[in-house]
C-alpha cells in the first residue's frame, strides 16, 4: 500500500562500511532537500525534526512547510512527573494534567502545521499552537474513505502474499518489536521471549505470521524461527498492513508494547501480550493490552480456549481460566461497530 504514495529508503546496509554509509546519507539528504525545493513539497514528522541530526532542516526549510503528526491515532502514553518533555507533548491530557508535568519546560516548535487526531493532544497546548494550522482526523479507523480502501483492497493483498486461504482458527498474528536493537541483555531477553512463543505456536501446529517492525533486523528473527524448528509451511513473512491481517487470523500476539495492539482492541480483536514473567521485558500493562501471559503454559492454555471458542463471545469469559492476567474491566468493542 504504502509504494502507491511512495517507498522506503534505507541509506544505510549492514553489508557497507561506515565512510560508505555515511556518503549514502549525505546523499540522500541532499536528494530529499532539491526534490523539497523543486516541488514546493512538504515535510511532515512525528518529532524527528526536534532531534539531531535532522533538526538542521529546520534551519533550512520554511516552518509553514513543515507539518508535526500525533504519533498514534488511538494510543497516548500515560504521563507522570518522570516523563520526558516530547512524551509529554505527544500524549493526550487535560490542560490540568498538562500543566502538571511539562512545569513550562516548552521545547521550540518547528513546525507550522499540527496534525492530530484528537483535541487532547498535548502539542496543541504549546503556546506556539496558536500560532499553527492545525488539522484533526477524529474519525480514525471509523473514516468512510479508510473503511472503504480495507473492504474494496484487503483480499488483493492477502493474496499477494499467500494468506488469503489460511484457516483463520488455526492462525496468529506476531507483531514484531525492534530486534537488533538495544542493549545485550535487551536484546537477549527479547529474543528469548519470541522463541518461547514460536514453540508454544510450532506445537499447536498453528499458522505463524510474522509482521516485522520497519526497525528490525530479520536475521535474528529468521534464526529465532530456525532454532525453534518450526516448520517452514507454516511461516509467513508479510508486509501487509496490520488490521487487514485480522481478516485471516484468530488474534494478534505481541512479545512488547507495540501501539499496534491499540488498533487491535479499537477494533475488537483479541490482543495476547507475552512477558515470561521477565523483569525488563518491555512489555507494559496499560490501556491497550487485554491478557498478558507470563509462562509458555498459560500462552498455550489461552490460545486453546481462543481456538475452542472462535466464532463465539465466550473467550473474554475464559481468559481467567487460562491463567494468564486481564483487565479488570473489559469492554466489548464489537458492540461499537
Amino acid at each position: 500500500m504504502a509504494l502507491s504514495v511512495g517507498k522506503i529508503v534505507c541509506p544505510s546496509r549492514p553489508d557497507r562500511n561506515i565512510f560508505s554509509n555515511k556518503i549514502n546519507k549525505i546523499l540522500l539528504l541532499t536528494d530529499i532537500l532539491l526534490k523539497f525545493y523543486s516541488r514546493k513539497s512538504y515535510m511532515l514528522h512525528f518529532g524527528a525534526l526536534n532531534v539531531r541530526p535532522l533538526s538542521f532542516f529546520v534551519k533550512i526549510i520554511k516552518k509553514h512547510r513543515i507539518a508535526l503528526c500525533e504519533s498514534s491515532s488511538i494510543f497516548s502514553s500515560s504521563i507522570n512527573n518522570s516523563s520526558k518533555v516530547d512524551t509529554i507533548l505527544q500524549s493526550r491530557s487535560s490542560k490540568k494534567f498538562f500543566n502538571k508535568y511539562i512545569k513550562n519546560r516548552y521545547p521550540v516548535n518547528s513546525s507550522g502545521i499540527l496534525i492530530g487526531f484528537n483535541l487532547d493532544w498535548n502539542w496543541f497546548k504549546h503556546p506556539d499552537a496558536d500560532y499553527c494550522k492545525k488539522l484533526i482526523f477524529s474519525d480514525v479507523l471509523y473514516s468512510k474513505a479508510y473503511l472503504e480502501f480495507i473492504e474494496k483492497n484487503s483480499n488483493f493483498y492477502l493474496n499477494q502474499e499467500n494468506l488469503l486461504d489460511l484457516d483463520k482458527n488455526k492462525t496468529i498474528v506476531v507483531i514484531l518489536g525492534h530486534y537488533g536493537w538495544g542493549s545485550p541483555k535487551n536484546q537477549s531477553i527479547r529474543n528469548n521471549l519470541l522463541y518461547e512463543v514460536l514453540l508454544v505456536l510450532r506445537d499447536l501446529e498453528m499458522n505463524i505470521i510474522i509482521k516485522p517492525h520497519i526497525f528490525c533486523d530479520m536475521r535474528i528473527v529468521s534464526s529465532l524461527v530456525e532454532r525453534a524448528e518450526c516448520v517452514d509451511s507454516k511461516i509467513y513473512y508479510t508486509k501487509v498492513y496490520p488490521n487487514i491481517l485480522q481478516k485471516v487470523s484468530i488474534a494478534g500476539l505481541f512479545v512488547n508494547s507495540s501501539a499496534v495492539r491499540c488498533h487491535y482492541k479499537f477494533t475488537g480483536f483479541p490482543v495476547i501480550q507475552y512477558n515470561g514473567n521477565v523483569e525488563g521485558s518491555g512489555v507494559i500493562f496499560d490501556d491497550c493490552s487485554d491478557v498478558i501471559c507470563s509462562d509458555k503454559n498459560q500462552l498455550m492454555n489461552h490460545l486453546e480456549s481462543l481456538m475452542e471458542n472462535y466464532g463465539t463471545n465466550t473467550t473474554i469469559k475464559k481468559e481467567v481460566k487460562s491463567g494468564c492476567n486481564s483487565i479488570k474491566n473489559i469492554v466489548d468493542c464489537s458492540t461499537a461497530l
